[in-house]
């Protein structure tokens, strides 16, 4: 898994306020697989401190197919034709279980020949075991979330998600975490004279909450005679 990559390489700061990116991977590994796997399950266990209502499904793919998601879509279920690629169908259904804090991704192989995932052959599959040239056995599937309302400046998140191969044991990710700054910062220039010789000296100060990542910088706005800034 991916998360925001946020500021301090080591804190990891991230905005309460922004949607925050996340990106897990998967693979159907040649060290372990000799076979196709024909259904993929992701789990993403939704941390405390993260609006589950919030989450949207981003794009997703695997191979060489990557595929688009509506803007704004907190559930997204669709069958995909790569029979002229692959062999078979792919039921794709992606959502929120907020009942249970996750979000899930369901990838199912169905055999175009009955409509049945039951009667797809063992070497069939919408997964090859990867080429590590080619990257055919690799997938990947992204989302965006917002912080709880409730979260405070230094509060943590952590999303670790775990991955299902058929009817295999589920394989965890590793863990990504991020430090929240639950307050912006304020700046104010001090007053110019209401008129302004052709030299003269900008004064400006900033500040953040205590416990917050600080200011990194300022953009100055000048506005001429009243033009735009």
């Amino acid at each position: 898994i991916v998360g925001p990559t946020g500021y301090d390489s080591t804190i990891k700061w991230v905005s309460a306020k922004e949607n925050l990116p996340y990106k897990i991977l998967f693979e159907n590994d040649p060290d372990f697989a000799t076979a196709p796997a024909q259904k993929v399950i992701i789990y993403l266990p939704i941390h405390p401190n993260l609006n589950p209502n919030a989450l949207r499904i981003g794009d997703f793919g695997f191979g060489s197919f990557v595929f688009d998601v509506p803007p704004n879509t907190a559930a997204y279920t669709k069958r995909l034709d790569v029979r002229d690629s692959l062999g078979v169908f792919v039921d794709i259904t992606a959502g929120v279980d907020i009942a249970n804090r996750r979000a899930f991704w369901i990838f199912e192989s169905i055999d175009p020949a009955t409509g049945l995932a039951a009667t797809l052959p063992a070497n069939a599959g919408f997964l090859p075991v990867n080429d590590s040239t080619k990257h055919d056995g690799e997938g990947f599937v992204t989302l965006m979330i917002q912080a709880a309302s409730f979260t405070k400046t230094r509060d943590s998140i952590s999303e670790q998600a775990s991955i299902i191969f058929d009817v295999n044991e589920p394989l965890a990710t590793n863990i990504e975490s991020n430090l929240l700054d639950a307050v912006a910062p304020t700046s104010m220039i001090s007053s110019l004279p209401a008129l302004i010789d052709t030299a003269f000296t900008i004064y400006w100060m900033g500040k953040d909450d205590s416990l917050g990542v600080g200011i990194q910088y300022y953009d100055l706005y000048v506005s001429k005679n009243n033009g735009p800034f």
